[in-house]
């Protein structure tokens, strides 16, 4: 759908009036669903995943999860750069007739500690004189479990819908749970208490509980992280006391999604996590 810059503003007010969101966070999102659209329609559809933060805020809502990235798992093909440029390069090209321009800015490695690694884009989005820049973080390796599966995605200014392929939610928890054990007190990210605690209150309920433990299993092994319940249990009693910790969250929390959580409520839902996740 073609949309100019003074329609996207107005619809761009209306929607963070109405969700309690800044501007551009809205506008922010606008250009993530343009190139979400574009790959949609490419022939490499089916080699990303989408994950991480837009994932779960396509789920649950802007008002309940903002992001500033695009992640992706690169699904059953070789992680090479050049390749891989080549691929966002012809994804960026691809015209669907909503007026918007994306182009490469520039690209680096990240998880260098990673066994498979991972690379950063830089993109570049335009719509008129609106731009937006933005990265998307591309790595690969993690297991899913049970697999990844198609998903009816629906992007927020235009209402429009369209199949990507995405995580499966035992392996989003997976991978957080364990990060936060992995990286204990030396993890920075607030918002991994918060994706554990939306998951938390969202999806543990209706969740298989052996399919989540195969897929945080099946995870720590892949990272070689070897732990028990009683070690994680300190862990979590770690950070829970840790002053810098609080102090995190604190500030994370003046973020309006997370306004009003506690962080005894954030450790909480952690601690529930690892009843559901381990014996």
């Amino acid at each position: 759908m073609k949309i100019n810059k003074h329609s996207l503003q107005a619809r761009t007010v209306s929607i963070a009036s109405g969700k309690g969101v800044l501007p551009n966070v809205v506008y922010a999102r606008f250009f993530f669903d343009a190139f979400l659209a574009r790959l949609a329609v490419s022939p490499f559809r089916d080699r990303f995943v989408l994950k991480g933060g837009l994932f779960l805020s396509s789920l649950y809502g802007i008002d309940n999860r903002s992001t500033v990235d695009i992640d992706f798992l690169l699904y059953k093909t070789a992680l090479e750069q050049d390749s891989l440029v080549q691929m966002v390069k012809a994804v960026c090209q691809i015209d669907v007739g909503d007026g918007v321009l994306f182009r490469i800015a520039d690209i680096s490695p990240i998880r260098p500690e990673d066994l498979y690694g991972g690379f950063r884009i830089q993109i570049q989005g335009s719509l008129e004189n609106v731009r937006q820049v933005f990265d998307i973080d591309v790595a690969t390796g993690d297991p899913i479990v049970p697999s990844a599966a198609p998903y009816g995605y629906e992007c927020l200014v235009s209402k429009e819908r369209f199949t990507l392929w995405a995580y499966s939610l035992e392996s989003v928890v997976a991978e957080k749970m364990e990060t936060f054990l992995a990286k204990g007190l030396d993890n920075s990210r607030s918002k991994d208490l918060y994706d554990l605690y939306i998951l938390g209150k969202f999806e543990r309920g209706k969740m298989d509980k052996n399919l989540a433990r195969k897929a945080f299993q099946e995870t720590c092994f892949h990272r070689s992280c070897e732990i028990s319940k009683e070690k994680a249990q300190q862990i979590s009693f770690a950070i829970k006391e840790n002053a810098l910790s609080q102090e995190r969250w604190a500030r994370f929390s003046k973020k309006s999604y997370a306004s009003g959580i506690s962080y005894e409520e954030v450790m909480a839902s952690v601690g529930d996590w690892l009843d559901f996740l381990m014996d």
